[in-house]
């Protein structure tokens, strides 16, 4: 076991490396407790992410994030979601617990897919000051038997449901094809456009 703490940011796997982390604590950084990118992967098992300032966990730009009986909790005293993944990047979540975190529990964005699932207990995201899973645009979630109950700020499971974006009419549409909300040229690259 490894305890990680009070540093800038806790662990860092980057340019397509693999880790395995076991039993590991990161807690009370500055920034993050981990963060995967550039289509890095990261095993982790029984580990522990607490009291960092930022996020828990970030998985951005096509990393590979698998937890199994991971605990998530009292993180992003700045205002951070307790895991994010962004661009491409993949998330699978079995037996978790995400608590107690002062943003949304999970955030997908930006084509980013997770799945909630159980092995030795149900994954469960609650008492988080946002949402318990935000799935933004172009993103996925597949939740098997799972809690996602309890968060403070908002439904428990927050989604937008646009599934194509139109370059030519500059729209979104969802499931149903219903125009969602159309955005300038110069803001395509930054909107976010929610369905209901």
């Amino acid at each position: 076991m490894v305890s990680v703490s009070v540093g800038q940011q806790g662990v860092v796997v980057s340019n397509g490396s693999r880790a395995f982390l076991v039993s590991n604590v990161m807690q009370n950084n500055s920034g993050r407790g981990l963060t995967l990118n550039e289509g890095s992967q990261v095993f982790s098992d029984g580990d522990t992410f607490q009291g960092n300032a930022d996020a828990g966990i970030v998985a951005n730009s096509g990393a590979y994030f698998a937890a199994t009986s991971v605990v998530v909790q009292n993180n992003g005293s700045d205002g951070s979601d307790a895991i994010v993944a962004s661009d491409h990047s993949t998330l699978s979540l079995i037996s978790c617990a995400i608590t107690g975190n002062t943003g949304n529990g999970v955030r997908l964005q930006h084509s980013a897919e997770a799945r909630f699932d159980n092995y030795v207990g149900p994954t469960t995201v609650t008492g988080n000051g946002g949402s318990g899973v935000s799935v933004g645009d172009l993103s996925f979630a597949l939740s098997g038997p799972s809690s996602i109950a309890g968060n403070l700020g908002g439904p428990d499971a927050l989604h937008s449901t646009v599934l194509s974006y139109s370059r030519r009419s500059n729209q979104y549409r969802g499931r149903n094809n219903e125009l969602c909300g159309t955005v300038r040229q110069c803001d395509r690259s930054f909107a976010t456009v929610t369905c209901y």
